[in-house]
């Protein structure tokens, strides 16, 4: 029984593992492409609602909430999942 248990709480951190690090990548992307296509890349709201986080093909009538503050602000989410994972380590 302990093996099972064992082998259920690897399966979910190799899990979570797995997915924090294609999140930080995508992540990382995005501030590329935010240095790249400064227009069509961040946080955008479509008549007060949200519309999308990340890279649009047209942005009419949009309009991107963040600005400058796009890259700063996903950064802040990719040492936030750093530490997620950090802290996941330790245990």
């Amino acid at each position: 029984m302990n093996t099972i248990k064992l082998n259920l709480r690897k399966g979910f951190n190799y899990t979570f593992y797995a997915l924090t690090s294609l999140v930080l990548l995508l992540l990382g992307s995005l501030v590329y492409l935010k240095i790249q296509f400064p227009q069509n890349t961040g946080l955008f709201f479509l008549d007060g609602k949200f519309r999308a986080f990340g890279v649009l093909r047209t942005i009419e009538n949009s309009n991107e909430v963040l600005g400058i503050w796009f890259i700063p602000f996903v950064l802040f989410i990719v040492v936030a999942f750093i530490i997620a994972i950090l802290k996941n380590i330790k245990k």
